[in-house]
């Protein structure tokens, strides 16, 4: 699975979180929006088609109103079986008022 696999498991891990605390409920027509932010990504293996199985954490770390916009971070780890492989600082989804 190429790391960039596993970086979208945990935006929509984080993009889960979101829906299921009703985050976007303030917005009449919400959606989920890139936020240009400096994200810190430690790697240290990928996940193998001998490896059974992943997991990740998510830590959120700030929810709070930024221009129009609602910003969600989050610090997160990825496993395969007991080997944690990806650390990331600071990533973050925004959810704002959709343009339709």
């Amino acid at each position: 699975m190429p790391g960039s696999l596993g970086l979208e498991a945990i935006i929509q891990a984080l993009q889960a979180f979101a829906i299921q605390k009703g985050l976007g409920n303030s917005f009449r027509n919400p959606r989920f929006s890139p936020v240009m932010t400096k994200v810190v990504w430690k790697y240290r293996g990928q996940i193998l088609p001998e490896n059974k199985y992943m997991q990740l954490e998510l830590h959120v770390k700030n929810i709070e109103h930024k221009d129009g916009e609602l910003v969600v971070s989050a610090d997160a780890n990825l496993w395969r079986e007991d080997l944690r492989i990806y650390e990331i600082t600071d990533i973050v989804v925004g959810i704002s008022e959709s343009e339709q």
